[in-house]
This record gives structure tokens, C-alpha cells and sequence, in this order.
């Protein structure tokens, strides 16, 4: 069997994983009926499925503290910036259920940092 894994939400072989629960949410404060509502759902069904494993730059800066305990930058000109190749991980997901409110579907794109 293969455990439930946020970082890696599929079952073994990169096969979908479907997940069946009930579940509920709280409305805020602009309900007009009742503001913090407790909305039960009921039958949610989602999939997970297509891993894809795609490349992420980000910048990053070296900062550090003074002694006043404010950050700097430690290369006041700024180009002391570099580029971090990060992996991330995109998984389709779609599903459905039901609440007070109807029948619902939902997909997209669920984002991963595998590390």
C-alpha cells in the first residue's frame, strides 16, 4: 500500500490517486444568513493525476544583520544577487461533492516543492 503523500500525491508507477471524503467549511462574516456558517460537504471526490517536474529560478540575496540587528544587504550595490534552480512539482487535480448549495466541480494545478 501506498501512503498518502502531499509532496507526491499519486499512487506507485505515477498512477492517479483518488481520495473520497466528507468535509465542510465556514462562511465568514459577509453571510447574510449567518455569518460563520458551519457548510457540511458531502462525497468529495479528488484526483490527482500527471505529474509533471518543471525547473524554478528565484533570486536569491545574501542579507545578513548588522549590529543593530537590522538586515542588509551585504553588497550594497546590489549585485550580489544570485540565481537558485529549484525543482517544483505540478499535479492536475479534479473532483466533485456536493453541500447545502448543490452539486460542485473543481480543477487545476496543484504546486509542489518535492524538497
Amino acid at each position: 500500500k501506498h501512503p498518502f503523500d502531499l509532496r507526491n500525491p499519486l499512487l506507485e508507477n505515477d498512477k492517479p490517486r483518488t481520495i473520497l471524503f466528507d468535509g465542510f467549511f465556514t462562511t465568514d462574516e459577509t453571510d447574510t444568513i449567518q455569518p460563520y456558517r458551519k457548510i457540511k460537504e458531502r462525497d468529495i471526490e479528488l484526483i490527482f493525476s500527471q505529474s509533471i517536474t518543471s525547473k524554478k529560478k528565484t533570486s536569491s540575496t545574501n542579507i545578513s544583520a548588522n549590529g543593530n540587528g537590522v538586515l542588509q544587504d551585504k553588497d550594497e550595490s546590489k549585485e550580489n544577487k544570485s540565481k537558485v534552480e529549484t525543482e517544483e512539482q505540478k499535479f492536475v487535480v479534479r473532483g466533485n461533492g456536493s453541500n447545502e448549495f448543490g452539486k460542485f466541480c473543481m480543477e487545476g494545478i496543484y504546486y509542489c516543492n518535492p524538497s
